[in-house]
């Protein structure tokens, strides 16, 4: 299924975290998410969370970022809403060309095996002022 939408990041907290603001038009309906994303100075990782539309869990994810590749991967555990099952992601974006930015998420199904689940690509649009 493709979609539009838009995705608007800012950075939040006096620019110790961005946020992102997600809105697309799907064969499914209106579809909203927010994402709240910053490195943990105790841990030393990245931390993200996020929530939308379509369910009712909230999303917690961990990050590593490579300045070389200027790409971000991230992994998480989350619950299935449909089985009650837990399940792995692991998800890249890739932020080397400024004004397009791929982000792909992987799942690992019930039989141990990683699959691409969703695969966006955010292309920058200047606001006019």
């Amino acid at each position: 299924m493709m979609s539009k939408g838009t995705v608007t990041r800012k950075w939040i907290l006096d620019g110790r975290f961005v946020q992102e603001v997600v809105a697309v038009t799907s064969d499914w309906g209106p579809f909203k998410g927010i994402s709240f994303m910053g490195f943990n100075n105790v841990d030393g990782r990245y931390e993200a969370v996020w929530m939308d539309s379509m369910s009712t869990g909230i999303y917690f994810e961990t990050a590593t970022y490579n300045p070389e590749t200027k790409i971000m991967t991230t992994r998480g555990t989350h619950r299935d809403p449909a089985s009650g099952h837990v399940y792995h992601s692991r998800g890249t974006l890739d932020m080397s060309n400024p004004g397009r930015h791929v982000i792909v998420a992987y799942v690992t199904g019930p039989d141990g095996k990683e699959y691409k689940g969703f695969e966006g690509v955010m292309e920058r649009r200047m606001e006019k002022k």
